[in-house]
């Protein structure tokens, strides 16, 4: 158990940012071209989720660039 959360990307790279989050040490879902999506535990502590949201950026810039 655990939430669920998805973003919409501006691009159509949502599989190549999957492959870089694994790059990255983030394991994250592509459902569509455009979607992300995030499966964490329900027992998920705040120093991951400030993990993600730290490589989140640069995750999405490196397969954009």
């Amino acid at each position: 158990l655990g939430p669920m959360c998805g973003i919409t990307i501006e691009k159509p790279v949502a599989n190549e940012a999957v492959l870089n989050a694994l790059r990255h040490g983030l394991v994250l879902n592509a459902p569509a071209k455009d979607i992300i999506r995030f499966l964490p535990p329900l027992i998920i502590e705040k120093e991951d989720i400030d993990t993600l949201v730290e490589r989140l950026p640069k995750i999405y810039e490196e397969v954009c660039s």
